[in-house]
């Protein structure tokens, strides 16, 4: 079946939109992993320095939790830099 110049251009704004959308899906995930960390990095420092008999094993409870986020966050980014190759890749040659 062969398209029309309209129906072409057509399909590829719709395309385009659903990427673009699917990208910034994946910019939202990174920024949530992001402030998650931050969030773990602050309460753990307020904890394990609120008071002199504070056992300091909470810092590497929160060493391993920003590792996990780490590990999180670049299996994320992994993903929203497939989709915006596809974005730039369809803004490039379409």
């Amino acid at each position: 079946m062969k398209l029309t110049s309209s129906e072409f251009a057509t399909t590829m704004s719709h395309f385009h939109r659903a990427e673009i959308g699917r990208m910034a899906g994946w910019r939202d995930r990174l920024d949530r992993t992001s402030n998650w960390a931050i969030t773990v990095v602050a309460a753990m420092l307020s904890v394990s320095l609120s008071t002199p008999s504070a056992h300091h094993g909470v810092l590497l409870f929160a060493m391993l939790l920003i590792t996990l986020l780490l590990w999180i966050e670049a299996r994320r980014y992994r993903f929203f830099d497939v989709y915006r190759a596809r974005v730039r890749q369809f803004e490039r040659y379409y």
